[in-house]
């Protein structure tokens, strides 16, 4: 048996907004490509999120081939005031981007990454009309990880916004229009609680009821 050892790599790069100025807190997903079971998948293989430079570094990672997909908000959609149920779209978010900077997911590009080098992946990310969706919930009063997601690269899932989610409801703004699954998870006391609930963001404001559920289970016997 021969062994190869291979230098780590890394992906590095910068996203900046429509002026060019530096995005922070950007979310970067890094998927790679693996044979699994004789099958060709795309997985999420690690995430990070930009400093105050707009800039990132995924470090240390294997040679292969990747794919990246980045999400961010406005820094001034933290000011943006929820609009009443109905009225017209005037809130703005970002639309995912894909390397090689692409908002289609179907245009998204593998990068590929070699034993021992940096590879660099920069973006640019506009804003684009959105509207507000507000989540509500039942159970426990304890804090909950509440993810907006879309369908990204070669049906892989692009995680579009993560925010705490401390009581039973949240309110996201500038969500742009398009298919979206919301994820909510709930940890307390050891218990887990899960929904996951489909919708279409069209161009007013959308309200989302979730019902939390212990996740699926499957039992047997081997013998």
């Amino acid at each position: 048996l021969v062994f190869r050892w291979h230098r780590p790599a890394a992906i590095s790069g910068k996203v900046v907004d429509e002026v060019g100025g530096p995005v922070e807190r950007a979310h970067v997903q890094v998927l790679r490509s693996i044979v699994t079971m004789g099958k060709r998948n795309v997985l999420t293989f690690a995430w990070t999120w930009t400093d105050d430079l707009g800039e990132y570094r995924v470090a240390p990672i294997p040679a292969g081939t990747y794919y990246i997909a980045v999400t961010a908000q406005p820094w001034y959609s933290q000011a943006q005031t929820p609009k009443m149920q109905g009225s017209a779209a005037e809130a703005f978010g970002y639309a995912p981007v894909y390397y090689p900077n692409t908002a289609d997911a179907g245009r998204g590009a593998a990068l590929v990454v070699v034993p021992g080098r940096e590879a660099t992946a920069d973006f640019a990310v506009s804003p684009v009309p959105g509207v507000t969706l507000s989540v509500t919930c039942d159970g426990p009063q304890v804090t909950k990880t509440l993810r907006l997601i879309n369908e990204g690269i070669l049906g892989s899932e692009t995680v579009v916004r993560q925010v705490a989610m401390p009581l039973n409801s949240a309110t996201l703004v500038g969500v742009p229009a398009g298919r979206y699954f919301v994820d909510l998870t709930s940890i307390a006391g050891g218990s887990i609680l899960v929904a996951r609930q489909a919708i279409e963001v069209g161009g007013t404001d959308t309200d989302v009821q979730l019902k939390l559920a212990p996740p699926a289970a499957v039992t047997g016997t081997v013998t």
